[in-house]
């Protein structure tokens, strides 16, 4: 994935959700939030990017989750499955996994580093 660095992974459960995504933390918990692993890749050039990892109790759960926070410029990613990414964000889910993909430095490889990275994180192989 081609990332220099990453920062410590950072794991939040239903009682500590409101710490990482305060705002936002009631709309998971409605759909099932249990847990979640979320961390900060940076790149050559200093380019980053946020991942989080969230475990819903059920498939429907992290696919609302993801319905409800798709950019409105979101498109398929060719080849993956269930990926949809508007260059800066890049949203995928995999049964009750939800995986959001976040490049806090957009730029012309920002795209590719959130598909590589959303491909490792679920041991997806390229086609």
């Amino acid at each position: 994935m081609g990332a220099l660095t990453r920062t410590e992974t950072a794991r939040y459960d239903r009682d500590s959700l409101y710490e990482a995504i305060d705002g936002a933390a009631d709309g998971y918990l409605a759909r099932g939030f249990v847990s979640a692993l979320m961390a900060t890749y940076t790149y050559a050039g200093a380019a980053e990017i946020s991942a989080e990892l969230h475990r819903f109790g059920s498939e429907a759960g992290a696919g609302e989750q993801r319905a409800g926070e798709k950019p409105s410029a979101a498109r398929s990613v060719p080849g993956f499955e269930g990926a949809e990414s508007d260059g800066t964000v890049l949203l995928a889910v995999r049964g009750r996994d939800y995986l959001k993909l976040t490049s806090l430095t957009p730029g012309p490889e920002g795209e590719g580093r959130l598909v590589a990275l959303a491909r490792a994180a679920f041991q997806e192989k390229t086609r």
